[in-house]
């Protein structure tokens, strides 16, 4: 409805050159959709209303024309109107808000008129409905509060702070973000149930309860959910929903969400009031953010927890590794020393692991490695530690044992593996052989140390049969000790005196004319102190150490410049050289280098050269050894299978690897007897077997006339052995050599 003057003259306002005032303010309405505009007079009389906004300002249009303001505006508008429009009438602009029944709101803006000479001819006053913009405002402010409230939530996620206190601060961000009276976070702990991990507004006792999903159904979704929001708008007219917990407490309307997803949720957080309300789509955005929030703190921490498990326990068995093994057993020697008790320390090496590997595959192997550690633990006691250290090695911690109860544990341990395990489908029965260590208080020993030496007495108990335990004790002690002292002087002597390390060379020779065909190198130790150190005292000790790898490149590089020199004494001899290198200078990276720069160096022709291998070494069935003894090959080196017929498989692995001749073991040409008279059929079926490959052979250990004879009509090429030759220093087979040249 719209009001106007009676007269619309315009000499009645004069707006700095304005003929048409009626005009301008519908300009300005239209531009103002839902407004309103007042024209007064300086006694504060109407002069024109205008707009549809009217009816919302409650104006009385009955009477408008020349009437007072207020008579026009309702008495409650008035009384917030009337100082400003006095103060407008005084030549003043006004602006302040309107509020009106029922939530209204109304913006005005209020400026005099001046006529020509300055003074107010009038006043204008325009309402603009503020009423939904306020609201969008209010609504806006909520949203950022919410959105201000998760944030600081995230920040606190962030900071890793403890389950229990994001899971309180979110059930309190709900309740005050949303102004509701009850908020909760539940988890799902399985089999249907719900637990309530914190909340606000709930009766004493229900924060840690724990509540069949049944009675949630609707509200907090069954379980294997998938977490779709539900919103109550009023439970107790609500027949068919069942959830006791909130009619408990007087819940009236509600809204839940679920936190995470699929399998791996965690739970559900929900909005409860005691009065009817609804929950907008914002509220809910607002409840799927905080859920948000906890679900990926929870995955966080979970990962976290799956990590540092994966990091402590082995990923095959689940059992501890080493690294938590070692932790375990440190906290235990430090618990240990406020009391008088033993700590126990066992160390388990499968027996023969390796065959089961190779005969069934490395699948099979796995499934022998968990029923292995499945056995194992089960005849532990509660709170003992099991650990898998690598390959087939197992670690078993005991605190609190005497040296009695140390001891049956161990008959325990071998005992369990006496019975089959079923592997790939069939029983396999395995033994292990077992160390102890029994660490008193006091003990000076770190977890390391306690670790070797178990495993010190297990490799005893390997020694004296396999299937056995043995006690880590003095004598072992004293013989790791006197190990130590060995390794520790050889790494001195080949990295400041390798001159200590002097070869000797023992001849091989033609069968056929007893002629030098070649010279096996062989390390001797001259040990400034203890004088000369036989073979066997250091070269275990050198291979277990690793030191055998640098020990083996010093050998064949002296050995490789000796006998380029002896060729060049004497050309016509032909001489070559054999030298024996281990699994670990096959397997080590630098292997195939360290052979072509020692050929180089001394000048030696590759063809003189032949590396001596194990069987042991085939056995290995490695494409990385394989393809190490395959370069060597292509550098032209020889390659001499030592100790033929001791191993296993031997034949089938003839075909397979590139080997150029064998050494017949010296336990087959002792079965020969002294007189060469004895069971000769094994070297003869290896002498025609290496025939018929097209291979020379090499009897090693010919000790008498008659055993080299029976070889020679056996048909052997070769020959190696006291009787044909000690081995010499370089000096002296030099001088015999230059008397041969001579």
């Amino acid at each position: 409805m719209a009001a106007q003057l009676a007269t619309h003259d315009p000499s009645v306002l004069a707006w700095q050159g304005v003929r048409r005032p009626d005009l301008l303010a519908r300009s300005l309405l239209d531009a103002l959709p839902g407004s309103a505009l007042i024209v007064f007079d300086p006694d504060l009389r109407v002069r024109l209303i205008e707009g549809p906004g009217i009816e919302r300002l409650g104006l009385n249009t009955d009477r408008v024309a020349g009437e007072r303001l207020g008579d026009v505006l309702p008495p409650a508008s008035w009384a917030q109107l009337e100082p400003a429009y006095r103060a407008v009438a005084a030549g003043e602009a006004r602006r302040l808000v309107l509020h009106g029944s029922m939530g209204t709101r109304h913006a005005m803006s209020a400026v005099p008129v001046l006529d020509d000479s300055g003074e107010v001819a009038a006043g204008i006053a325009m309402f603009c409905d503020d009423t939904e913009r306020e609201r969008a405002s209010r609504e806006l402010e909520r949203r950022l509060a919410q959105q201000s409230a998760v944030a600081r939530l995230g920040e606190l996620a962030l900071r890793g702070c403890p389950d229990e206190e994001l899971m309180h601060a979110a059930a309190e961000t709900i309740a005050d973000a949303l102004g509701v009276d009850l908020a909760s976070v539940s988890r799902h702990v399985g089999d249907g149930v719900m637990e309530v991990k914190a909340g606000v507004g709930w009766n004493d006792g229900f924060v840690g309860s724990r509540h069949e999903m049944a009675t949630y159904r609707e509200v907090a979704t069954r379980a294997g959910y998938h977490l779709a929001p539900v919103v109550i708008e009023d439970l107790p007219s609500d027949t068919t929903l069942r959830a006791r917990p909130l009619r408990a407490h007087d819940v009236v309307s509600g809204a839940t969400i679920g936190i995470g997803d699929g399998a791996t949720a965690f739970g559900v957080l929900g909005a409860y009031s005691r009065t009817r309300r609804s929950f907008t789509g914002h509220d809910l955005d607002f409840l799927r953010a905080v859920a948000h929030v906890i679900a990926a703190h929870v995955e966080r921490r979970r990962t976290e927890a799956r990590l540092r498990h994966n990091a402590l326990h082995d990923g095959l068995t689940g059992l501890a590794n080493r690294t938590l093994f070692l932790d375990r057993l440190a906290l235990a020697l430090r618990r240990q020393a406020r009391t008088d008790e033993h700590v126990a320390l066992f160390c388990l090496d499968l027996d023969d692991f390796k065959l089961v590997n190779d005969s069934l595959g490395h699948r099979a192997g796995d499934d022998l490695l968990r029923g292995v550690g499945a056995r194992l633990r089960g005849t532990l006691r509660q709170g003992d530690t099991i650990a898998r250290l690598g390959g087939d090695e197992f670690a078993i911690l005991c605190e609190g044992v005497t040296d009695a109860d140390a001891a049956a544990l161990a008959d325990r341990l071998v005992g369990a593996l006496e019975a089959p395990l079923s592997v790939a489908g069939s029983p396999r029965f395995v033994r292990g052989s077992v160390g102890l260590v029994v660490a008193a208080a006091g003990t000076d020993r770190s977890p390391e140390d306690l670790l070797a030496d178990a495993d010190a007495a297990m490799y005893r108990a390997k020694e004296r049969g396999r299937g056995r335990w043995e006690l880590f004790d003095d004598d072992l002690r004293a013989r790791l000790r006197a190990r130590l002292v060995v390794e520790e002087d050889l790494r001195r002597a080949l990295e400041h005196d390798p001159g200590q390390l002097v070869v000797a060379y023992q001849p091989i020779r033609r069968v056929a004319d007893r002629s030098i065909d070649a010279v096996e190198a062989l390390v001797r130790w001259q040990h400034p102190v203890r004088g000369l150190v036989p073979p066997g005292d250091f070269i275990p000790t050198a291979e277990e150490s690793g030191l055998v790898v640098a020990l083996g490149e010093h050998v064949l590089r002296t050995a490789c410049r000796q006998v380029a020199a002896w060729r060049r004494l004497a050309p016509a001899s032909g001489l070559r050289l054999s030298v024996n290198v281990s699994a670990r200078q096959v397997a080590s990276p630098g292997m195939v280098d360290a052979v072509a720069r020692a050929l180089a160096d001394s000048g030696l022709a590759p063809e003189a050269l032949g590396l001596e291998i194990t069987e042991g070494l085939l056995l290995e069935d490695s494409s990385g050894t394989l393809a190490t003894l395959r370069a060597l090959q292509d550098l032209g080196v020889r390659l001499v299978l030592d100790d033929f017929g001791t191993g296993y498989s031997s034949l089938g692995y003839l075909m397979r690897y590139p080997v150029d001749a064998l050494k017949i073991d010296r336990s087959f040409v002792a079965a020969l007897g002294a007189d060469g008279r004895g069971d000769g059929a094994i070297v003869q079926a290896i002498v025609g077997m290496a025939r018929a490959l097209d291979m020379p052979t090499i009897p090693e250990g010919v000790e008498t006339e008659a055993q080299l004879a029976r070889l020679a009509a056996m048909g052997c090429d070769f020959a190696q052995g006291f009787h044909l030759g000690r081995p010499l220093a370089a000096e002296d087979l030099t001088a015999r050599l230059r008397d041969a040249a001579a």
